[in-house]
């Protein structure tokens, strides 16, 4: 990924197929836009007992120090335990940039922590969160919380914002970014459920990850409308919040639907289905106040 002073930044592994092991990870930045590199690093070498793996983008402190978000390799003797942490870079501006290996919990043999995206919310505060497996079997994702640029790290704990726990949920990589949203810090989760095909969002406003963990975050869909009323000549029918089906007895009539209230520094999504039976198709407007 790039760094704010336009450097380009990338990481790679290089694999011993006939072995089976990673003989190193290496580094190389560009400083246009990848028409020229770098001399490649060699940053870690793994035993022959460890592997790595980088993923997703990096970020970058207040003060230009960079973060690589990765995963690490155990190979004790009962089964592979995969722990998680960063590179770090604190003067990455250096023709010859040095990474150190950070991390942020190293695990013992029956969970696996693997995968983390990591997001930087300003004030020296770090939310880093990462796909944590049981065994092989059960997913979920783990969140961890520094408030200090990394020097410590507070583990928050499983998340709740999705049904943990069944076999057949393998969720993928989760990849978490912190947003403005109408002047208000929010960290968005972007993840899918493969078991069920769904690529899926939820967000925490930034001021709330420090104070309530993993209770910040919120789902999108809380708030749904839950009746319409007919008005004018039409005649409609709803099930819950839908409508299942409209007569046009003339033009410009409508229906609407309660009232809902908001907060002022939560989202809102509007998702309008329309199937077309005869006639023409209807328009919307959307009023608040």
């Amino acid at each position: 990924g790039y760094d704010s002073n336009g450097r380009l930044h990338t990481f790679w592994g290089e694999y011993d197929d006939a072995g089976s092991t990673w003989r190193y990870w290496k580094y190389k930045h560009s400083d246009d836009d990848g028409l020229n590199w770098s001399v490649e690093q060699v940053i870690f070498t793994p035993s022959a007992t460890e592997g790595d793996g980088i993923l997703f983008r990096l970020i970058e402190l207040e003060d230009g120090t960079l973060m690589q978000p990765a995963h690490y390799l155990r190979k004790p003797a009962a089964s592979n335990i995969w722990s998680v942490g960063y590179y770090k870079c604190i003067n990455p501006t250096e023709a010859t940039p040095t990474w150190t290996k950070v991390d942020v919990i190293t695990t013992g043999t029956v969970y696996t922590y693997a995968e983390p995206s990591m997001a930087y919310l300003g004030g020296g505060q770090i939310l880093m969160m990462a796909r944590k497996t049981l065994s092989g079997a059960n997913t979920t994702y783990h969140q961890f919380f520094s408030k200090d640029n990394g020097a410590n790290w507070t583990d928050q704990g499983d998340t709740t914002f999705e049904t943990w726990g069944v076999t057949s949920s393998r969720e993928r990589p989760p990849f978490i970014e912190l947003l403005d949203y109408l002047g208000k810090k929010i960290v968005a989760c972007y993840y899918v459920v493969t078991d069920r095909y769904k690529y899926r969002v939820v967000y925490a406003l930034a001021s709330e990850i420090l104070s309530l963990g993993v209770a910040a975050w919120k789902g999108f869909g809380s708030e749904l409308l839950t009746g319409w009323t007919n008005a004018g000549f039409d005649t409609f029918t709803t099930s819950g919040k839908d409508i299942t089906s409209a007569i046009d007895a003339g033009s410009y009539h409508s229906c609407y639907t309660n009232l809902m209230s908001m907060t002022i520094d939560k989202p809102v999504k509007i998702i309008i289905n329309l199937t077309l039976n005869s006639g023409t198709m209807p328009r919307f407007a959307f009023f608040h106040y």
